[in-house]
């Protein structure tokens, strides 16, 4: 119930399916290529051929009202351990997490709140805020890159020229330089607190885990361990950077009305986990019952 596509499809409103046989499925066969309309109830599914203007008429009767993410706060320049992300009390949670998030992202600063519990084994972790990620993307010309997407009609309405560029885009990101002081700062907090350690560096944007934006598992975690040639630090931070502009993260933004160019990526970063046998995600609430009748934690 709680994986990543349950957790969008409920949040979304859309249905999600699981079809034994469907690649091979004879009715789902005639349809590649096409646009359709699928419709799923408990026992039993159709689907039938659209337009695409019957689909584009769909989506904008049904399209949930813009969401405004808060700017990027870049006033927060340094890497941070995860117990200094909140304001502390007297402080409400609610403030703090609200003051956190857009310099530390919704999952550093979800994260930082579970850390304050008690009863929650939360391993050591720590944060870079977006400001490492604005600082390389302006140092790397890849803001102006992303503004002249923006405002191409040929990127604007056209997918498969869209999917080619954030491609070209991300690989920009994945291949870019990092600054040198940045770097050192990383390196120097990794030795001293998490030396030789095995590190996951997970995704945080101001547009996740947000009121009425959760973002399950439209961003990258990548892995950095430093006795392992194939996993250097700068490709884990850099492929979590890329992911910003990564297809289903760019297509669910738009379809909630966020401003691409507000978005930026902090990294929550903790020791790995080689031999984990599940995950999931955690909500505060439970998002089968919108009406709240039968919370949940």
């Amino acid at each position: 119930p709680l994986s990543h596509i349950n957790v969008l499809s409920q949040n979304r409103g859309t249905p999600n399916m699981g079809l034994r046989g469907a690649w091979t499925n004879e009715t789902l066969r005639a349809l590649d290529g096409a646009w359709v309309e699928l419709r799923v109830g408990a026992f039993d599914w159709s689907v039938r051929e659209v337009t695409e203007a019957e689909a584009e008429a769909w989506w904008e009767a049904n399209r949930p009202a813009p969401l405004d993410v808060p700017p990027m706060d870049l006033s927060v320049q340094a890497i941070t351990p995860i117990g200094a992300v909140l304001a502390p009390p007297p402080s409400t949670l609610q403030d703090a997490l609200h003051h956190a998030i857009p310099a530390f992202g919704g999952k550093v600063s979800h994260f930082a709140a579970m850390a304050r519990v008690d009863a929650i084994p939360t391993p050591a972790a720590f944060a870079v805020p977006v400001f490492f990620f604005d600082q390389f993307m302006e140092q790397n010309g890849l803001w102006d890159e992303l503004d002249a997407m923006l405002v191409d009609p040929e990127f604007v309405n056209d997918r498969a020229i869209k999917r080619a560029r954030l491609a070209a885009l991300r690989a920009s990101i994945e291949a870019g330089t990092v600054d040198p002081a940045a770097l050192q700062a990383l390196h120097a907090v990794l030795d001293a607190d998490f030396p030789g350690q095995r590190m996951r560096f997970r995704s945080s944007t101001n547009a996740e885990d947000v009121s009425g934006f959760n973002g399950a598992g439209l961003y990258e975690s990548r892995t950095y361990d430093p006795e392992d040639p194939e996993k250097p630090l700068l490709n884990a931070v850099r492929q979590v950077w890329a992911s910003v502009y990564s297809d289903r993260a760019f297509a669910e933004r738009e379809y909630y009305g966020i401003d691409h160019r507000n978005i930026g990526m902090a990294l929550l970063s903790h020791r790995g986990f080689p031999t984990e046998d599940a995950n999931g995600v955690a909500i505060t609430a439970n998002v089968f019952d919108p009406a709240g009748v039968e919370p949940a934690f």
